[in-house]
């Protein structure tokens, strides 16, 4: 995907940090066999693995200018991390409640599923599915697993919510691109640009460390590469921030 000719600096400048937090994964992490001894590195490497994927596309967007989708795909990072440090205050039993909750999806998509016309055999499966008692122990909402680790928070109260009206295909999501032109004209932006690239790249970075920080922990990796890039992070954003109020 061809990068944005017109990023701004500080735009450059996280997009830079952010691949060289992937590349560290990729070296640490994805290079070699980890750990899955336990339930918590078993549910840490599904939700690492998934963050990755989702940070590497959502800055491949960011870069080519496409800002708020790259934000919007954002917001399973914020839930990524939310879920990794749900699940870090009762390592175990939160990781058997996480890897247990395919059952609830499944029997919620078997629920939906009996609305529309399917074949006999798939019908059996579906009521099948249906009558199966699921109590997995996993929080259904997001703001509840959320709020168990901190009330107010932060990354549910603000930013996953925020983000969440990107995804929407409503009047909140364009208020943005919006330019009133004539009196009985309005101009609304398409294609790419710097809107929300900033923003998206920042996201990526803070919320894919958070959800790096608790699979260390899992693997028992050493922190020491990580932290070092938190500083450079850090560094770029109070540079950032200090820029934007001149």
């Amino acid at each position: 995907m061809a990068a944005f000719p017109h990023l701004t600096e500080n735009a450059k400048s996280l997009a830079r940090l952010c691949d060289d937090l992937l590349r560290t994964l990729e070296k640490e992490v994805f290079a070699k066999p980890v750990p899955a001894a336990t339930l918590f590195q078993c549910a840490m490497g599904l939700v690492l693995a998934m963050a990755r994927d989702n940070a590497r596309s959502a800055v491949r967007l960011a870069k080519a200018g496409y800002g708020p989708q790259s934000a919007a795909l954002c917001r399973s990072l914020v839930e990524a991390a939310i879920n990794s440090r749900y699940i870090a205050t009762n390592e175990e039993r939160h990781s058997q409640a996480f890897l247990s909750s395919i059952s609830y999806e499944n029997q919620q998509l078997a629920r939906r599923l009996t609305a529309h016309p399917v074949s006999e055999e798939l019908r059996e499966a579906i009521e099948a599915a249906v009558k199966a008692e699921v109590d997995t122990g996993w929080p259904r909402n997001i703001r509840d697993r959320a709020y168990a680790v901190e009330k107010p928070s932060y990354a549910y109260d603000v930013v996953f919510l925020m983000l969440s009206q990107l995804i929407h295909s409503s009047v909140a999501a364009l208020a943005g691109k919006l330019r009133k032109g004539t009196d009985e004209e309005f101009q609304i932006q398409t294609g790419r640009g710097n809107e929300w690239v900033e923003e998206a790249l920042s996201t990526v970075f803070a919320f894919l460390h958070q959800v790096a920080q608790v699979a260390y922990k899992a693997f028992g990796f050493d922190l020491a590469t990580l932290s070092e890039l938190e500083k450079k992070f850090v560094a770029a954003h109070e540079k950032f921030g200090l820029e934007r109020s001149r």
